[in-house]
């Protein structure tokens, strides 16, 4: 069934602590928007609850407290839950198969992370390449019940080869051992770095 929006809608999913609202903290959310032009925009972040997590809970998402250790806290991220990303679709069940997004820390530094589905092989690192440029390889960080993540501080000379590039290759090698290619148009990066920029900095 597909939705007939007349202004935006969001979805949101938690995953925390434990299930009791008075003391228990968030370690993940995550937030679909889906707008009434069919597009769709996605968040997804993990948080520092600023305590323990259960190993019961651990037990359930998969989230243990060394994965959140060196994250922002909920109050450092909800100051500015802001980032830019292009989203990949399955043009037959234009589901999300994969997303690129780039943040700024609260240290100031940018930070990107792309999402994989779970049929990638781990054992395996991604090669990113931006157009004719040497490609780069990747080692997967993490993975949670949705998918697997990439997840890089990047330095401003990454950042001007974005500004600069036209399309992002990237290649990975599927759990059946194939190999399956991604890519990103770079078309509009700047401007939109520039306002992500202008937006954190505000």
């Amino acid at each position: 069934m597909k939705l007939q929006l007349t202004k935006p809608l969001c979805f949101f999913d938690l995953e925390t602590t434990g299930t009791d609202i008075s003391k228990d903290r968030i370690v993940e959310i995550a937030i679909l928007k889906l707008h009434p032009d069919g597009s769709k925009e996605t968040l997804e972040s993990r948080v520092n609850p600023e305590m323990p997590i259960p190993a019961e809970a651990s037990a359930v998402h998969g989230i243990t407290n060394e994965m959140v250790a060196e994250v922002p806290t909920f109050k450092e991220q909800s100051q500015k839950i802001c980032d830019l990303r292009e989203l990949v679709f399955d043009q037959n069940t234009e589901e999300v198969v994969s997303y690129l997004s780039i943040t700024i820390n609260p240290d100031s530094l940018a930070q990107m992370q792309i999402a994989f589905p779970h049929a990638v092989n781990l054992k395996n690192s991604v090669q990113l390449q931006i157009d004719e440029n040497d490609p780069l390889e990747l080692n997967y960080a993490y993975c949670n019940q949705s998918a697997c993540f990439i997840a890089e501080i990047i330095a401003d000379n990454f950042i001007n080869m974005f500004k600069a590039g036209n399309q992002i290759t990237l290649k990975v090698l599927l759990l059946d051992n194939r190999e399956a290619t991604i890519t990103y148009s770079l078309l509009g990066f700047t401007a939109g770095y520039n306002k992500l920029l202008e937006t954190v900095n505000s």
